[in-house]
């Protein structure tokens, strides 16, 4: 399912990427799209360490635009840190909470297992990307 982002907190650079929502035997992955222009506004106080490097993997333009922190993304980044940073680490969260009940005690383990998942689905990730770019190129 993908979300509309509400202005006031594209604005406010208050951008959720993805959630996974659980209850009521119900399971959903919610993705929420890039603006159109591309840039994402990061907010005002300079992301963390981490928050940067891993941006940092996917996007090369990390600046501080007007006193607000922001990526700006090419088409194919985009599609790769949506596919491979977004996707498939949702997915790990939901295969972990699926087979584990999850409480604060292994949040920690569950961020693990979900980045693992991720990266083990790196060869499947790469073949879509190559797809959706052989796509664009024949259009």
């Amino acid at each position: 399912m993908v979300r509309r982002i509400k202005t006031s907190d594209y604005e406010a650079g208050n951008l959720r990427e993805a959630e996974f929502i659980c209850g009521s035997g119900v399971r959903l992955i919610v993705l929420y799209p890039a603006p159109i222009d591309m840039v994402v506004k990061l907010g005002v106080k300079k992301p963390s360490r981490r928050r940067m490097k891993e941006l940092g993997k996917w996007c090369a333009d990390i600046s501080i635009q007007n006193g607000v922190w922001c990526a700006k993304w090419s088409l194919s980044e985009l599609r790769g840190y949506y596919i491979n940073a977004l996707l498939y680490n949702v997915v790990g969260y939901h295969i972990d909470r699926y087979y584990r009940n999850w409480s604060k005690a292994n949040n920690r383990q569950s961020k693990e297992f979900a980045d693992q998942y991720a990266m083990r689905k790196t060869a499947t990730a790469t073949y879509v990307l190559n797809k959706l770019n052989n796509e664009a190129d024949d259009k």
